[in-house]
């Protein structure tokens, strides 16, 4: 299933596929997107619980622009928690962490 789940994830961006790769390594695997849901295989690789299956719906996707020079999504979890998620330039992200978040990241 690994192998035929990386065969069929292409993308324009080769940061997507990185992101989708790394995902994946961690226990996070996309199993099909649309203009409106995510279903993601999430295994819990602490616990070595089997897969489970959650689709994430897609409420609003910003595309990277040249100006904001980065992307995100908002989505609503199966637990109808709203998730956003964002990646860019690495400028541009870190300027918007709180202060605590840009401690961890020197340590």
């Amino acid at each position: 299933f690994e192998n035929f789940f990386f065969k069929l994830f292409l993308s324009p961006s080769p940061d997507e596929e990185a992101l989708v790769t790394a995902a994946a390594t961690n226990g996070y695997k996309l199993i099909q997107r649309t203009a409106t849901t995510a279903s993601v295989l999430i295994t819990d690789l602490e616990n070595k619980n089997e897969p489970v299956e959650n689709i994430f719906e897609v409420l609003r996707v910003l595309e990277f622009t040249s100006e904001r020079k980065r992307m995100s999504v908002i989505l609503k979890t199966p637990q109808n928690k709203i998730l956003l998620l964002t990646k860019g330039a690495d400028t541009e992200i870190q300027k918007r962490l709180s202060p605590n978040s840009n401690k961890l990241l020197m340590e």
